[in-house]
């Protein structure tokens, strides 16, 4: 059986990159690139980190990873 909790601990973090990556595109639709780079930045140094002492099969790096692939080839 597996645990939810290190699923739920990581919740928080990807609501922040969910704001970020979209206040990033805002910004790039309004034509406002300098403020789109920065939250753009933000988005990619923003860490998702697991505190879990199982090691559990968890794909968010994946995710994190193909999501920062589609943020920069929009760019």
């Amino acid at each position: 059986m597996h645990s939810i909790t290190p699923v739920l601990a990581v919740v928080p973090t990807l609501e922040e990159k969910a704001f970020l990556l979209l206040t990033c595109f805002s910004f790039y639709k309004l034509k406002q690139y300098e403020q789109a780079t920065r939250y753009l930045q933000q988005y990619l140094h923003c860490a998702v980190h697991l505190n879990t002492e199982e090691k559990e099969p968890l794909f968010f790096h994946e995710v994190d990873m193909y999501m920062k692939k589609l943020v920069k080839s929009a760019l």
